[in-house]
């Protein structure tokens, strides 16, 4: 079933073109598009799309890949240069993927929700409200962002 314009316009928000171009293509089939800001931005992207699962997966993936470079680093099984390559490759590639995948996956996420919302609620009005609402962005990632980059720049200077 193909969803109105007007529906993906509200649920998208900021940059409603951008996106809508990026659902007639992945309509048409085209399952793979990437995006430089989710590779930079990752799991911040996610959450400025209001993903939240999908941004604690991204951060369990990276979490895991950390403590499991720590754990051979621990055991000293590894040369300390070859295990940092092959992790910095590891992490690449995750995001280089991520890259990829992530609008896809925001799409289909705003399918389901959108079919979810045309099928409770009968009234027009209260669909485009709702629709506004669930979707478009949230500044939550902006906030964590500056609270990394204090806590960074706290550590570098030897403060915490």
């Amino acid at each position: 079933m193909t969803i109105e314009d007007k529906y993906l316009k509200a649920y998208f928000g900021k940059e409603s073109e951008y996106f809508l171009e990026k659902y007639k293509s992945y309509k048409s089939g085209d399952k793979f598009s990437f995006s430089i800001w989710i590779f930079f931005f990752g799991a911040h992207w996610f959450l400025y799309r209001k993903m939240w699962f999908e941004a604690i997966v991204v951060i369990l993936i990276y979490v895991l890949i950390e403590r499991i470079g720590n754990t051979l680093l621990e055991t000293q099984s590894f040369e300390l240069d070859n295990l940092i390559l092959a992790f910095m490759i590891i992490r690449f590639s995750i995001t280089l993927v991520i890259g990829f995948i992530g609008n896809n996956i925001y799409l289909k996420k705003t399918e389901k929700k959108i079919h979810k919302v045309l099928s409770r609620i009968p009234d027009e009005d209260k669909r485009i409200k709702t629709l506004k609402k669930i979707g478009g962005v949230s500044w939550a990632p902006f906030i964590l962002g500056v609270v990394e980059l204090c806590i960074l720049i706290l550590l570098n200077a030897g403060i915490i």
